[in-house]
């Protein structure tokens, strides 16, 4: 198989020539999306992470 291309930042290279504006916002949107999903996540499963320790010592 050959190797995905990455760029220098690990994001994969995509063949699809999108205006620079355009790109940036695509970029931020999923950051943006990427941000609220871990939020959330961290918010819904906050006991879980804590308890998590004390179920590892039993």
């Amino acid at each position: 198989m050959d190797p995905v291309p990455t760029t220098s930042t690990g994001t994969l290279v995509k063949p699809i020539h999108l205006p620079p504006s355009l790109k940036a916002i695509q970029k931020i949107g999923a950051q943006r999306r990427i941000t609220a999903m871990l939020r959330k996540r961290m918010i819904t499963f906050d006991d879980d992470i804590v308890q998590l320790p004390l179920a590892d010592r039993e």
